[in-house]
């Protein structure tokens, strides 16, 4: 082996050039479909958030807290996925791919909605203000988890909770299709009402 590696080491090297070559030109089109791929899913937020505050809750516009809801369990998912006929889609992968996303939510990611910071919803724990809830937030606070997406971008998952006094809210996950490019609900599951 050392012989043949003495012998040919200009064809080693370049081969170990062009192995190095090829694996960096590569990578920088993994990074570049990454890119497309989030540019694509935060389009897709933007317009499913704004069909579900405007066509679901029928409102301009939502009180949205910063930090994201989580999905809580694996069983609505496994349902959704019952629902779409997805024989390769898991749920234990959906759920992992749920917790990878815990950015905090911004106007540029949620422009439907005002964002109320933790600082901000802190205060709500008042006794004051939480008698006087409606004043504060019209009629009320929603807790998102950010949608999963399927990799084509026709269905998307939707954890939502939503607080409207000390003792009145709901959470629920929703399902969507993207049909004529409008995504549309038809799924709604687990609802527990608070």
């Amino acid at each position: 082996m050392k012989m043949f590696l003495k012998k040919n080491i200009k064809l080693v090297s370049c081969l170990l050039l062009i192995f190095i070559y090829i694996t960096a030109c590569t990578s920088g089109v993994k990074e570049k479909d990454d890119t497309i791929q989030k540019e694509k899913e935060i389009a897709e937020t933007v317009d499913l958030l704004s069909y579900y505050v405007q066509h679901e809750q029928k409102k301009d516009s939502i009180f949205l807290m910063e930090i994201p809801a989580k999905y809580t369990t694996t069983i609505d998912l496994q349902i959704a996925i019952d629902v779409i006929g997805g024989k390769k889609l898991k749920a234990i992968d959906l759920y992992r791919q749920a917790e990878k996303n815990n950015l905090p939510w911004s106007k540029s990611s949620a422009p439907v909605a005002r964002i109320m910071t933790e600082k901000s919803t802190r205060k709500l724990v008042s006794p004051v203000i939480l008698a006087d809830y409606t004043t504060v937030l019209g009629d009320g606070l929603y807790h998102i988890a950010h949608p999963i997406f399927t990799k084509d971008f026709k269905f998307a998952i939707l954890y939502v909770e939503y607080v409207c006094g000390s003792r009145c809210g709901d959470a629920k996950t929703l399902l969507f299709k993207k049909d004529n490019n409008i995504w549309k609900l038809i799924k709604t599951m687990n609802t527990a009402v608070f």
